[in-house]
Formats: structure tokens, C-alpha cells, sequence
């Protein structure tokens, strides 16, 4: 019998109200190659429920006490997923903490994943269970229910090996190795173009995603800037590209494979080359490839926008663009080490509203230092931007940040980043929340720029207000709940 990997993404917006239907690229990778490498590999992701409605912003933003509860109390969702996986039979399980391919976004905890583990091992006792991602790259402490960590990327094959780095880990599992913590370095950028397509059959029958939740795609890794906020400098490095062709080729596939004619571009800065982003433009144009109706919408930085660049995109199929502003005052940017022109942004922005293309801005709450004034004003700025939508998020100084070395003393202080738990809190969490000092009124008026009616996506996903109950407790060692 061949070695069985499952691949596995928490309920970390299920237990927030919610849930997350799209692909998971950096478990999806990393299940990719295992199969090429001839391991019987899947996805499953735990934060799977049929259907198309979902949680609004500022309710998950209110909801996010239960994710604290589930992961500090135990909840029935982890034993549900816990039995599921013991219905594949793996061998190894990797279980992801953080997002490789795009850094910035929240799906799970290095203690979600523990909890996960001790569930799936009271069903499985031999199941060895891999620790992935970038919580898991910097955590100082791993539970013990973590049996092996894989820091960094991981699809990377070196010279002179038959496996990549990931392959070569879960055989090492498998036969129970004693090297617990590996490094799997970051994909080279010749290597780039050799990572596989992700196929949605790759993903567990049971929480496969449907065509239009097949949108996640990315075409490179890592980022030129270097925010004090954000984890990609120092998890992912510089930006590595595939080429134009074979990111379009990707595309191609899913549209003529399985009808998917509008692709959210996760690159963390997609328009950060602009001769790179001018190729391809140009390729997407291409109709005998892509449909007329092709959209595309993806992140930039205000600073790469290039007004003469609007036009094309527009032709290409560009729809949106998700701009990281953070902050409408200069003090909060020097500290998000951002030297945004704020006249300059707003002018690019009044401009893509002419090519009928929609901003979304990013707004970040929380810095060290600041005042109510500071907010009100960055709240003003924001306003007179007049964007199709706002994404409000808490700032969090996560390990691996320039803001955590910053503020790391005041933390610990606070008891928020205890070792081995620090990853625990995203921008959305309550204890980030109050470390920040951030007065209810004040996030208020931000999440009331927000409107659900207006994001991006809003023709394929229904965003509704839906706010959880008290929680009931469940104690795995005694399977039951408790009241």
C-alpha cells in the first residue's frame, strides 16, 4: 500500500461564523507534489459548508471569541473533522498554521492544530502529524501532539535528492525518523515554473469547492516591500515569479477544464512588475485562451499603480483591485513602515474608478502611540476615497514581524504572547483588539464603511450579519459536551 497524506486546513472561519469554501494553495501545493512524487495524497479542508452564504466582516470581526474559546476549551467541530479524516485511513497528516502562498491571511493556529491532532490521535493512536506553515515556521514552542515541523515552503526538490523536501518528510515520518523539525527553504525561481497545477479532485469529495470557489490562483511568492506588519519579508523573502505563459497556462486550464471564468490573484503586490504585468495582460487578452467574459481582480500597492497601465487592465479583464492603504494619517504609516503619499493615492484611485475598475481598501486599526485624533483622521481619508468597499482589519504583531520586535516587551506584559502561543491571535481578535486600547466607538465608525452588498464578490457570495451564541464547552477526554 502506497503512503497516505491528507492534507488538512482548520475551521478557523467556521468557528467564526462563517467558513472558507476557496482553495488552500499551500496545503493544495504541497498535496500536488506528494502525488506527483507518488504519494496517495489529498486535501481536506476543514473549513468547508455547502453553500454560498456567509458570515459579513465586522460579524466575523464580533464573532472571533469563539475561535479563542474553541482552541483554549476544546469544541465538537474538531472531533467532527477528527472522525472524518479517520474515515481516509492516513498515514501522516499535515496540518496547516498560516498560509504559505499568501502570508497575510488568517486560517488556523500552531494551538488549533494541536487541538485537531489530539482528536485524530484518540481515533488513530500511529498517526504521525506534521506541522505546516508560517505560525508554525516561528513558533518558539510546538505542542506535543505535533510530531514533526515543516518550516517554510517545502515543494522544493535540492540537488542530488529524488524528492522534494515535503516528499522527503512524510517518508521520514512515516517510518517514525528522529529529526523532528525541518527546513523546507523557499521554492528557487527556476523552480517556479515547475510547481504543478492545482486540481480541485486533489480536494476530499466531501469539501471539494465548487467552479466558482476555484478562484484563488497565484503566479509568484514573496514580496519587494517590507512592512513592519506583515510576515511575507521574512517568511517568504523576494518576490520568485513563474512566467507569464505558465501562469496563463494555469488560468487556461481552469477555464476550459472547469468553467471558472473569474480568477482572484493572490500575488501578494501583482502589479509591483510592470513589464511582467504588461506580458501578461497582453497573453490574457489572448481569446482563443480565455473567454470575453474573463474577470480578474488581485492585491496592489498604491505606489506600483500606474494610471497609464489603467486602460489595459481594464481590456484585460481587471474588475477590482485590493489596494493596501492601512491608514489615512502619516503617523500610523511611519509606524506600519509605509511611506504612502496620501494625495498621490487618491488621486490613482479617483482615476480607476474612470476605467470601471473597483477599489477595495485595506484599513488597518491598531499602532502603538496613537491617538483618537490620529484615527479620526486616517477615518476621514478613508471616506473621502469613496472605495467600492473597505476590508477592516486589527493590526497584529505576529512573530516574525517588525512590529513584534517593536512591541514584544508590552506583549509579554500583556500575557497575549506567551511562548508557543503568540500565533493564536489574527486581525480580527479581541485580545488584539484591547491591547491596542482601541475604544468601540472608534472601530465602529471604521466597520461602518463596510458594506456587505459591495465586496468584490459579492455576485457569487452572500455576506450577511450573523452573530454566534454563548458556546458550549467540549471536553475531547470525556466526549461529551458540557454546558
Amino acid at each position: 500500500m502506497p503512503l497516505k497524506v491528507v492534507c488538512l486546513a482548520q475551521p478557523y472561519y467556521r468557528l467564526h461564523g462563517s467558513h472558507n469554501n476557496r482553495l488552500h494553495l499551500g496545503l493544495h501545493y504541497l498535496a500536488e507534489v506528494l502525488k506527483r512524487e507518488g504519494v496517495d495524497a489529498s486535501v481536506y479542508n476543514g473549513d468547508f459548508e455547502p453553500g454560498d452564504e456567509y458570515a459579513d466582516w465586522p460579524s466575523i470581526m464580533r464573532n472571533a471569541w469563539n475561535w479563542s474559546s474553541a482552541v483554549e476549551h476544546g469544541h465538537p467541530l474538531f472531533w467532527e473533522i477528527a472522525q472524518s479524516i479517520a474515515q481516509l485511513a492516513p498515514d501522516v497528516v499535515i496540518i496547516a498554521a498560516g498560509e504559505t502562498v499568501t502570508p497575510t491571511l488568517n486560517n488556523g493556529s500552531v494551538r488549533g492544530a494541536a487541538r485537531l491532532a489530539q482528536a485524530m490521535k484518540r481515533l488513530m493512536p500511529d498517526l504521525k502529524v506534521i506541522g505546516y506553515g508560517p505560525q508554525f515556521t516561528f513558533a518558539e514552542v510546538v505542542p506535543p501532539e505535533i510530531d514533526y515541523v515543516l518550516r517554510f515552503e517545502g515543494e522544493a526538490k535540492l540537488a542530488g535528492c529524488e524528492y522534494s523536501t515535503v516528499g522527503r518528510l512524510v517518508r521520514h515520518a512515516w517510518g517514525d525518523g528522529d529529526q523532528r523539525v525541518w527546513d523546507g527553504g523557499l521554492v528557487p525561481k527556476e523552480q517556479m515554473d515547475d510547481l504543478p497545477f492545482l486540481d480541485p479532485e486533489t480536494v476530499d469529495v466531501r469539501t471539494r469547492p465548487a467552479p466558482h470557489d476555484l478562484d484563488y490562483i497565484s503566479g509568484s511568492r514573496g514580496c519587494l516591500f517590507t512592512c513592519h506588519y506583515c510576515l511575507v519579508p521574512n517568511f517568504a523573502g523576494k518576490t520568485r515569479y513563474m512566467s507569464p505563459e505558465r501562469y496563463v497556462a494555469e488560468m487556461e486550464h481552469r477555464y476550459k477544464r472547469y468553467g471558472v471564468t473569474g480568477l482572484y490573484f493572490c500575488d501578494q503586490t501583482f502589479t509591483e512588475n510592470k513589464a511582467r504585468l504588461q506580458e501578461l495582460m497582453n497573453t490574457m487578452c489572448d481569446r482563443s485562451r480565455l473567454p470575453p467574459e474573463f474577470k480578474w481582480w488581485a492585491e496592489a500597492r498604491v505606489e506600483t499603480l500606474d494610471p497609464a497601465m489603467y486602460w489595459d487592465m481594464h481590456v484585460s479583464g481587471c474588475s477590482s483591485l485590493k489596494i493596501g492603504i492601512e491608514a489615512g494619517d502619516p503617523e500610523m504609516l511611519s509606524w506600519f513602515g509605509k511611506k504612502t503619499n496620501l494625495d498621490r493615492a487618491r488621486d490613482k484611485i479617483r482615476k480607476l474608478k474612470e476605467f470601471d475598475i473597483k477599489p477595495v481598501v485595506y484599513v488597518l486599526l491598531g499602532t502603538p502611540g496613537v491617538t483618537r485624533e490620529n484615527y479620526l483622521r486616517s477615518l476621514e481619508f478613508m471616506r473621502s476615497l469613496e472605495a467600492q468597499y473597505y476590508v477592516v482589519n486589527i493590526t497584529t504583531a505576529a512573530r516574525g514581524t517588525k512590529m513584534f520586535d517593536k512591541v514584544r516587551p508590552e506583549l509579554e506584559a500583556a500575557g497575549l504572547y506567551r511562548a508557543g502561543e503568540e500565533e493564536g491571535f489574527g486581525h480580527l481578535s479581541q485580545e488584539m483588539r484591547k491591547f491596542w486600547n482601541l475604544d468601540d466607538d472608534i472601530v465602529d465608525l471604521f466597520f461602518g464603511l463596510v458594506k456587505g452588498s459591495d465586496k468584490e464578490d459579492a455576485a457569487l457570495r452572500k455576506y450577511r450579519p450573523k452573530l454566534l451564541t454563548k458556546p458550549r464547552t467540549f471536553f475531547l477526554n470525556e466526549r461529551q459536551e458540557i454546558p
